[in-house]
């Protein structure tokens, strides 16, 4: 205990030197620099007239703002386009008979006749219109006639014959009547109208044929005669009588 009393008044001992070392290094500071005089102080610079505030400026009408463009409403999709229905398979031509060949017609009809000049000649003594006879056939194409001249059924001639002249417009006819022992004429159109009755001696015996009754059976047997003839030649040789008359 005496120790540690010792030590405190050691220690206050120096706290002392050092309070009194401190004095008198201020006292020594005082002495060498004396305290200077206040300065006056200076007079408050009047205070400025506060500038005024601006008014505040209005406050600017905020622009309106556009009206949005409406958007364009969506375009609808388009439905989509049917399918086609696939057409349907076109059923097969059926198949043609095949038409019977005909009988090949000779490359022209002069083929099947004689020729001498502009003279063509053929006797036919199967399938002509004759019956129980046949037809020999003479076309003259530098004078523009056809001649059928009735055969037996060995082709020889008889004294029968139609002619037909298609330059003229003209045919004739001529008839052995074996009753009466004499021939007649007879002449009309290419069709076998108008028909005019001549005897070999060339007299006219139109009326008397009218006046017997012989006229219309006369005019009758010629028109069936022209119109059978020019179908036998246009069948058998494949050309109308009246083109081969002119075909040189």
């Amino acid at each position: 205990m005496k120790t540690m009393n010792g030590k405190r008044v050691i220690l206050c001992l120096f706290a002392a030197a050092l309070l009194l070392l401190c004095a008198c290094g201020a006292t020594e500071q005082q002495t060498a620099h004396p305290t200077e005089a206040p300065k006056p102080t200076e007079a408050p610079k009047p205070t400025e007239t506060p500038t005024p505030t601006e008014a505040p400026k209005p406050t600017e009408t905020p622009t309106p703002t556009e009206t949005p463009t409406p958007t364009e409403a969506p375009k609808p999709t388009e439905a989509p386009k049917p399918t086609e229905a696939p057409k349907p398979t076109e059923a097969p031509t059926p198949t043609e008979t095949p038409t019977p060949t005909e009988e090949p017609q000779p490359a022209s009809w002069k083929d099947s006749f004689t020729r001498d000049g502009d003279v063509y000649s053929v006797t036919m003594t199967a399938g002509t219109p004759v019956a129980g006879g046949g037809l020999n056939i003479v076309v003259d194409t530098a004078n523009a006639t056809v001649t059928y001249t009735i055969t037996d059924t060995a082709g020889n001639k008889t004294l029968e014959y139609l002619k037909v002249n298609y330059a003229l417009g003209l045919t004739e006819r001529f008839q052995y009547v074996s009753a009466m022992g004499q021939g007649f004429y007879y002449y009309c159109d290419l069709d076998g109208n108008n028909l005019s009755v001549f005897n070999t001696s060339g007299e006219d015996r139109t009326a008397g044929a009218q006046d017997s009754g012989h006229y219309d059976p006369a005019v009758e047997a010629t028109q069936a005669m022209i119109t059978s003839y020019r179908s036998y030649f246009s069948s058998a040789f494949g050309i109308d009588p009246g083109m081969a008359a002119w075909d040189k």
